[in-house]
């Protein structure tokens, strides 16, 4: 009975990532003709372009967090109780662990990149940027 459950289970995961193949390959589809477009727009300009030097840009992987705001009111909280300045990757490191979010390092950069844009747009609303080198946050009202 045991086996029947497991081949079940094993038939529905593999059928979704068959899903997800399917869908990665439309896109897939559709990223290379406006790639093909880019390059046609390319070749106007200069018709000896070559293209395939181009090197990939990767995005970031986006960070979610629970809802809009929970991060950087976690490094706020992060940064009162420590009363002093920390830098950003050692506020991605205590967000992290408060969030509950398991520790890897390109998970840590993520949040760390996502915590220093909210960061720099809350200078001069409670937040200070400190001088130096790696920069450090503290709050304005300590």
């Amino acid at each position: 009975m045991a086996e029947k459950i497991v081949i079940l289970a094993l038939n529905r995961k593999y059928a979704e990532l068959k899903g997800h193949l399917v869908r990665h390959n439309a896109e897939a589809t559709k990223l290379r003709k406006s790639m093909a477009h880019v390059e046609a727009t390319i070749r106007l300009f200069r018709d000896d372009y070559d293209v395939s030097a181009i090197a990939p840009i990767v995005p970031n992987k986006a960070v979610r967090w629970r809802s809009k705001g929970y991060g950087i009111r976690l490094a706020i909280d992060a940064l009162r109780e420590a009363g002093k300045p920390m830098t950003t990757q050692e506020l991605a490191v205590l967000t992290m662990e408060r969030a509950g979010i398991p520790y890897d390092l390109q998970t840590a950069r993520d949040v760390a990149a996502s915590l220093r844009q909210s960061l720099k747009r809350r200078v001069g609303i409670g937040v200070v940027m400190v001088e130096g080198y790696p920069t450090r946050w503290a709050l304005d009202y300590i």
